[in-house]
């Protein structure tokens, strides 16, 4: 049986791409903004790695504490 997984907060997401974590969603928070913002995205491009922009509530069902503006969610 596979178990949900989450990992939230910029930095963090930005470590678990390149070391290979399986990404099944990526959310990001709409109209974010700052270097680290920046970096992620950059990531992600080059991972070309889907996510979608939601809601700051749509975040906040996942993970109501400290994500950032971005929760990666994956399945082991």
């Amino acid at each position: 049986m596979e178990k949900e997984h989450l990992i939230f907060g910029i930095r963090a997401i930005i470590e678990a791409i390149p070391a290979g974590k399986e990404v099944d969603k990526l959310f990001v928070q709409i109209e974010i903004s700052g270097e680290l913002m920046k970096d992620l995205i950059t990531v992600m491009k080059l991972g070309n790695i889907n996510f979608s922009y939601v809601p700051f509530e749509k975040l906040n069902r996942l993970k109501q504490n400290n994500h950032q503006g971005a929760v990666h969610q994956f399945h082991q």
